[in-house]
């Protein structure tokens, strides 16, 4: 069976509880720190430096610390990468944060971190981008929260992945699944999570859920008929990431004609 919902209490062993009136403290606390002009324009705060007590200020505003006992025996990853990979935080007051060792639950949507004990954060305040890098692979991978798209109320609830950047931009968006299956006379419940990939057009400042690989010509009408050729003419595969974005790279290269 599939649910959502459920695996809520299963997965994770403690609720996270976080204080009423925990934006207001926010925002009082960036006015203390930075001056008023905080609030309104970017800042850009290193983690690595000790810029007149804002690393602790930090960390005991934004999060809340996860227990020990937060896992169980569980097959597949809630994470985008189990990896912890240094990264970078928007708010959505434009306050950003560098240099953080940072790691992205996509089940629960939570965004984690640790400080310089190792210690594990649930981060509560409120998120517009995510950038990981992936130092191993050479590799970055920029998220967008659902927030922050004008047609939110529509789409699905979470972090998406930009995966092409243009005139028309291409996102992924990782459906964490728990599937639960009890063996043949066994008293044990299986749990395992799988991913589900679902892809999404940007254009026009909202998001379009691409259902099938075969209706983006219906979707790109400006260059329907070169898309359809080119879909004709390549072996494509509705799963494969990598056909969507040469997919939409290629629409991109024909508007810039």
């Amino acid at each position: 069976a599939k649910d959502r919902g459920f695996c809520f209490l299963t997965i994770y062993g403690s609720t996270f509880i976080f204080k009423p009136g925990f934006i207001m403290k926010l925002f009082f606390t960036i006015m203390l720190l930075f001056g008023p002009g905080a609030v309104y324009s970017q800042r850009v705060i290193d983690l690595t430096k000790e810029e007149a007590g804002i690393t602790s200020a930090y960390y005991s505003m934004i999060g809340a610390p996860i227990p020990n006992s937060k896992y169980v025996s569980v097959e597949g990853s809630l994470y985008f990468d189990p990896a912890w990979m240094k990264g970078r935080i928007l708010l959505h007051d434009s306050i950003e944060y560098v240099n953080l060792f940072l790691r992205l639950d996509l089940f629960s949507n939570n965004v984690e971190f640790k400080d310089n004990n190792d210690q594990v954060f649930i981060a509560s305040a409120p998120i517009k981008e995510l950038t990981l890098t992936d130092t191993v692979n050479g590799k970055q991978f920029h998220f967008i929260h659902y927030s922050a798209f004008n047609n939110n109320a529509t789409i699905e609830k979470g972090w998406y992945l930009l995966l092409v950047a243009g005139d028309v931009s291409l996102y992924k968006f990782m459906a964490k699944v728990v599937n639960e299956s009890k063996p043949y006379s066994s008293a044990i419940v299986e749990r395992r999570i799988e991913t589900m990939d679902h892809y999404y057009l940007y254009s026009g400042s909202s998001l379009t859920r691409i259902k099938k690989i075969k209706d983006l010509p219906d979707l790109l009408p400006a260059k329907k008929a070169e898309i359809t050729a080119y879909m004709k003419s390549n072996t494509l595969n509705s799963k494969n990431e990598t056909d969507f974005s040469n997919i939409i790279t290629y629409y991109n290269t024909l508007l810039k004609k």
